[in-house]
């Protein structure tokens, strides 16, 4: 009997150590599992930073690619309307220049940009107030109204002066005061001197500008040089001279083709016509520019993408 109570109370003593160690155990587990449970909390925030870093980034990256796609559109819609209007140009000009006469079909003379070249062309004059090149002779243009017109030759800085004094006071400069002809003006000693009568040319630097009364009697003259040409219409050797003669006609013809031109200037005349071309050249110059200058953005544009573009298909 007293066996069997201590051999009861031995395996209690076991049980409840078992059950110590068994806590222990059980305390020692829990605390590994917390630890494992912070370290997995840590992980999950510095995963969920890296996601919003990726994220964000991204983002940007889908915003830089829609404003390039965006710009592209853009530029490919400038790229056609241009080109659709230089087209459109073209054709406009191409008729403008079938339906003139034949001495205004050359391009030759509307292209030239300046009076030096302009007047190195025989078949060209300059117009100094238009600031254009234009078909024509030693007489006037052809087809187009023009102002201080000049043939082989530049009117340099004269035309500039608007009274005689100031005028003649350059020596390459003569002024030009024909009241009959109503042609009042500086022009050069050299080139378009030639237009003024030379009884009304005063120049050189020395001479001085008549008064009001001498520009009366030279008028008076005139009449009577006119009166004395009904008279004598063969009479060649008249008081003006041959050359001086000669500058009269050609001055009459010059007068002469310049109001055919008003009487003929209309939405389809030459005149007209001219001008429309000048308008049309300087807009196809100003679109090509314009052009080329999409055109290179665009370029530009799509050789960025273009790696983008050869990433996606590798990928496929």
């Amino acid at each position: 009997m007293i066996k069997l109570i201590i051999i009861c109370l031995f395996v209690l003593i076991q049980i409840k150590c078992q059950d110590g160690d068994g806590m222990d155990e059980a305390k020692k587990l829990y605390q590994e599992l917390h630890g494992e449970i912070e370290l997995e909390e840590n992980a999950t925030e510095d995963n969920q930073e890296q996601e919003d870093k990726e994220c964000e980034a991204t983002k940007q990256d889908e915003q830089i690619y829609m404003a390039k796609q965006l710009s592209k559109v853009v530029l490919e819609e400038q790229i056609e309307k241009i080109t659709k209007r230089l087209s459109d140009i073209n054709v406009q000009i191409e008729s403008l220049k079938y339906n003139m006469p034949t001495n205004e079909k050359s391009d030759e003379c509307l292209e030239f940009k300046d009076c030096a070249a302009c007047t190195k062309n025989a078949k060209c004059g300059w117009c100094s107030m238009e600031e254009k090149c234009v078909a024509g002779d030693n007489i006037a243009p052809f087809y187009t109204m023009c102002n201080f017109y000049n043939y082989l030759y530049c009117a340099g800085e004269c035309a500039r002066y608007v009274d005689c004094d100031s005028c003649v006071k350059d020596t390459a400069c003569g002024w030009c005061e024909d009241q009959p002809h109503i042609i009042i003006s500086c022009v050069q000693l050299d080139g378009d001197g030639i237009q003024c009568p030379q009884n009304y040319l005063i120049g050189d630097g020395a001479a001085k500008c008549p008064k009001r009364e001498l520009i009366v009697l030279k008028t008076v003259n005139t009449k009577k040089r006119k009166e004395t040409k009904a008279e004598e219409p063969n009479n060649k050797n008249s008081e003006r001279g041959w050359e001086d003669n000669y500058v009269f006609v050609r001055q009459g013809r010059y007068k002469e083709r310049m109001n055919a031109l008003r009487e003929n200037a209309s939405p389809s005349g030459a005149a007209v016509g001219t001008n429309e071309l000048d308008r049309l050249y300087d807009e196809r110059a100003t679109l090509e520019k314009k052009l080329n200058s999409y055109q290179k953005q665009y370029k530009k544009l799509v050789g960025e993408g273009g790696d983008e573009g050869q990433d996606e298909n590798a990928d496929e």
